[in-house]
């Protein structure tokens, strides 16, 4: 299953994420080489109930090992941030919601 789920990420153009804590390291170690080994990949996260410090804080340590400072963070549009040059994209808002107004996507 793991050999699998790294398959998957490294080659997908987008992967969602709803719902992780980036508590994880095997599942954070395949994301940090699916972002190290395509650089067309795009990430969006749903995180309803924002909080900036503590993503960024979770990105920073746990994906991309390096001050949250250079997250580059920038707010989009109302409830969307975007990080790491654009390749990470945060959806301050209900899965629900991110699904009516992402349905194209």
């Amino acid at each position: 299953m793991n050999s699998a789920f790294d398959r998957d990420i490294i080659t997908a153009n987008t992967i969602y994420i709803i719902g992780y804590s980036f508590g994880d390291e095997h599942i954070n170690q395949s994301i940090k080489t699916a972002l190290r080994e395509n650089s067309n990949l795009k990430i969006k996260i749903v995180c309803y109930n924002y909080q900036r410090d503590d993503l960024e804080l979770k990105l920073a340590n746990n994906i991309f090992h390096y001050s949250s400072a250079k997250l580059n963070n920038k707010n989009i549009i109302e409830n969307v941030y975007s990080y790491h040059s654009g390749s990470i994209m945060v959806y301050d808002m209900e899965f629900k919601n991110f699904l009516k107004n992402h349905s194209n996507d």
